[in-house]
């Protein structure tokens, strides 16, 4: 039986406002960044530029999997981590992907810093799936915090925030990687 656009909107609908409420609570990490003592390899450099297939993090079977992965490791490029990391679970021209990594990347390298801010995944689950491609609705809860956006700028900041992704994900040798960051709310 097939489904009516109507009845589609309205489940979609439901799932969203289910996925954005469901089991949300606040959290508040505040540490701030501890600089490593690791150069932050430039967004553009060749060593950082991500290739479908060659990270191990490539070999998650889950697409949820894959999303919890990228978030842990977008947290960790917010306290000063490898933002290859990140990049290794991202297709070479997911640049929803870079519009999140590439700020950080920048406000790191001019002497900034991230303090709270980190996301965590409240919910998320597959709502499309087939042999090459797949989609995961999640329901991201971000900690307020403050980002000095480079030396000597004023700090800005910032409350918590709930919002919902559809994170598109393609297949790539054994594993899964993130193709498109969209927001739904």
């Amino acid at each position: 039986m097939k489904s009516s656009p109507t009845r589609a909107a309205i489940g979609a609908a439901t799932l969203l406002l289910t996925l954005a409420v469901a089991g949300c609570e606040e959290a508040e990490p505040a540490d701030p960044v501890t600089p490593t003592g690791k150069p932050i390899p430039s967004a553009t450099s060749p060593s950082t530029a991500p290739t479908a297939g060659t990270s191990d993090a490539t070999t998650l079977e889950e697409p949820v999997d894959v999303v919890r992965a990228w978030v842990t490791a977008f947290n960790a490029t917010l306290r000063g981590g490898d933002p290859g990391e990140a990049t290794d679970l991202t297709t070479a021209d997911c640049w929803t992907c870079a519009e999140h990594v590439d700020p950080v990347i920048k406000a790191l390298e001019s002497g900034g810093w991230f303090r709270g801010g980190r996301w965590s995944v409240v919910r998320a689950r597959v709502s499309d799936r087939d042999g090459k491609t797949a989609s995961v609705y999640s329901a991201i809860s971000s900690a307020g915090g403050v980002t000095l956006s480079r030396r000597g700028a004023e700090p800005v900041r910032y409350g918590p925030e709930k919002f919902v992704l559809d994170i598109r994900l393609e297949r790539s040798g054994e594993g899964w990687l993130i193709a498109e960051i969209v927001y739904l709310s």
